[in-house]
This record gives C-alpha cells, sequence and structure tokens, in this order.
C-alpha cells in the first residue's frame, strides 16, 4: 500500500554497497556496517539539504538525495575519501521514487532508480562509483560543466537496451582541498536528521530467525555462518538461499527458501536425540522396522530410532514373528525381551499340483 502523504518525486539516488556481506559472519556484517554508517554521516554533512533519505539495504545503504544530483554526486566522492576499511562499491541514478507502506508502516521506497543505482554499485570496483546515463543526463540539466567531466566506463545490458555507465574524471587538488573545506564547514547533522519531513524510511533487507534445539551448526549458500544458538538472526539479500543446519550424525535439515524486502523467515528445527532399542531375543531372529530389515540377532544388539510410532517385528524360522508398535520418546532407552519358545512349528505344507487327467 503506498503511503498517500508522500508523493512520487525526482530524486537522485546513491547506493554504498559492500562487497560480499551475505556471505560474511555476522559478527562481521555488523562491524562492517556500523563503520558504514560512520562513513555515510561524515559524507552527508556536505549536503546542507532538509530533503534527503536514508534507507538500510540488504547489502549496505541508500540514500536518496530529492532531485539535486550535484549534491549527491559530491556526497559520493566524500564517501569514497572515508571509505577506509570498506570494501565499498557505490553506485548512482536519478529518476521517479515512490514511499512504499505495508500495513500503515513506511517500509521503503519503490522506483526503478534504486533497483538501477544498485545494479551499477554491483558493476563498480571497489572504492569506486558507476553513474547511469540517467543521473549524466539529470546533472547535465543543472551543471553542465560537472557533467562534461565524466568519462565512460563500461556499459550493462537491459531489457530496454545497454546501460551506459560512467565514473568521474581525476579531480584536481583544489577540487578536492574545497570538499574538505564544506565538510568541516557543516555541523554534525547525523543519520537520524535525514528523513523527509522527520521521517526515515527503512529498505529493511530480508532476516532468517533461528530456533535449532538443542542446537546446530548453520551453513548458507555453502557457507558455514555459525551455531544456533547463540546465533538466533541473521540478514540476507533477497533472493533464493539454500540453508542447511547440522547437529551431531543426525540427518542434517535442508531447506532452500526465496526471500524477500522486508521479509522475516523462521527456521524452526528439533533435533531430538533418539531413542535406543536393546534387544533381548531368544534364541535370535531378524529384526524389522516399519518393514525394513535392521539385521539379525545375534549380532544386533542396540538400535537407534527416532522417537514416534514404529512397528516392531521379530522374525525367527517358522515361529509366528513377534510384532508391536511402539513409541519410544527422546532419549528413551527400551529393552526388547522375548523367547521364541518351544520347536520350531513345521512349515505348512506346500500345495500339490493338481494332476492333469482324462475326463
Amino acid at each position: 500500500m503506498n503511503d498517500s502523504s508522500l508523493s512520487p518525486t525526482m530524486a537522485s539516488v546513491l547506493y554504498l554497497r559492500l562487497a560480499e556481506y551475505a556471505a560474511l559472519p555476522a559478527a562481521e556484517q555488523a562491524r562492517l556496517r556500523s563503520l558504514l554508517v560512520a562513513c555515510a554521516s561524515r559524507a552527508l554533512q556536505g549536503l546542507n539539504l532538509p530533503d534527503r533519505l536514508v534507507l538500510n539495504a540488504s547489502d549496505g545503504l541508500i540514500v536518496v538525495v530529492l532531485d539535486h544530483p550535484e549534491g549527491a554526486l559530491d556526497a559520493a566522492g566524500r564517501c569514497l575519501e572515508n571509505a577506509v576499511g570498506l570494501p565499498l562499491q557505490l553506485g548512482l541514478d536519478h529518476g521517479p521514487t515512490l514511499p512504499v507502506a505495508q500495513g500503515g508502516t513506511v517500509v521503503g521506497m519503490v522506483g526503478d532508480s534504486i533497483i538501477a543505482a544498485g545494479t551499477a554499485a554491483a558493476y563498480s570496483p571497489l572504492g569506486e562509483v558507476r553513474i547511469t546515463q540517467a543521473f549524466r543526463d539529470a546533472l547535465a540539466a543543472r551543471t553542465p560543466s560537472r557533467s562534461a567531466l565524466l568519462v565512460k566506463a563500461g556499459a550493462l545490458p537491459g531489457e530496454s537496451g545497454r546501460m551506459e555507465l560512467y565514473t568521474p574524471g581525476p579531480r584536481t587538488p583544489a577540487q578536492r582541498r574545497r570538499g574538505l573545506l564544506s565538510i568541516a564547514a557543516v555541523s554534525a547533522l547525523g543519520l537520524v536528521a535525514l528523513a523527509l519531513a522527520g521521517r526515515q524510511l527503512n529498505l529493511k533487507p530480508p532476516v532468517l530467525e533461528f530456533d535449532i534445539k538443542p542446537s546446530g551448526q548453520v551453513s548458507i549458500d555453502g557457507e558455514r555462518v555459525g551455531a544456533s544458538p547463540p546465533l538466533t538472526q541473521l540478514e540476507l539479500k533477497p533472493g533464493s538461499h539454500r540453508i542447511v543446519v547440522r547437529y551431531a550424525d543426525q540427518e542434517p535439515l535442508r531447506q532452500t527458501v526465496q526471500l524477500e524486502h522486508g521479509q522475516r523467515l523462521r527456521i524452526s528445527h528439533d533435533f531430538a536425540p533418539p531413542a535406543v532399542l536393546m534387544f533381548d531375543i531368544q534364541p535370535g531372529g531378524e529384526v524389522f522396522v516399519d518393514g525394513v530389515s535392521q539385521g539379525q540377532i545375534p549380532g544386533l544388539e542396540q538400535l537407534q530410532l527416532a522417537a514416534g510410532d514404529h512397528l516392531l517385528e521379530v522374525k525367527y524360522l517358522t515361529y509366528p514373528p513377534l510384532s508391536v508398535t511402539i513409541s519410544p520418546k527422546p532419549a528413551q532407552h527400551l529393552r526388547v525381551r522375548y523367547t521364541f519358545e518351544g520347536p520350531p512349528p513345521a512349515p505348512p505344507p506346500s500345495p500339490k499340483a493338481k494332476k492333469k487327467g482324462k475326463r
């Protein structure tokens, strides 16, 4: 549901992407995001404008600057200057954007510009920015001299044709000094104040929540991310992910999930310890559980079995089989005692073949 109080507007979108973010351990994700927030806060101090938005993305931050491409380009440059220790990729686009809400709560923004800026960032080398044709055109309409400094940096295929990408040309020492002075001249604003009409919108990343008992080692897309507990939740990129949870020698939990922005999905599983069957069967026999042979007695002394209902059978020679339904609880030890008494019954007579005779 769209928030009717916030209408569409032209905006420049700066996408701050942390490379390979989803594959990192949760602790490293938290550390890098904290550094990114500090970096963005310093960079945005040079934008002395009331109309701007800061959004969380699944792999970084999104800054929406309302119809001011020059300011967005300056902010991108300051981000790169302050991105010490960050695997940062930047993308810039310009176009219409619209805030959206779900259940009366604003959860993000929609618009092709957000997607285009994210795509440009994904194809940007580390420590650089890639700029779309739409942003270059918007900059040319406002400041032709600055647009002329952008140089081509390749192109990407798209549904409506190739997406031309640009990057800023080398900045002169004087330009760098002016940029640093403008940062020092503006008081710290902080990210909380960077919202339209006092609002900060969140393009919420998908979150996986874990409820694993008694515990389990979690792997996502082939990468081990930690033990749960203590791991209780993890942010991921939207899209398809393969989840595997392992515990001891039990059968792993395997699940493929499809995640979207703002979605929270709980992964619950109980690795209950198995029950143990111990056998005292005289003089012996073949053991079957749910119709599947488990081995011969003597030889088979005990058997691990998942909790729940099972059909237990023991067959020995021509004796009527022992057949009983058992319902062991997790970690329960059950002893099965039975004796095939007396001599074995005679086998049933084989059916006689009918003789062919004359009628």
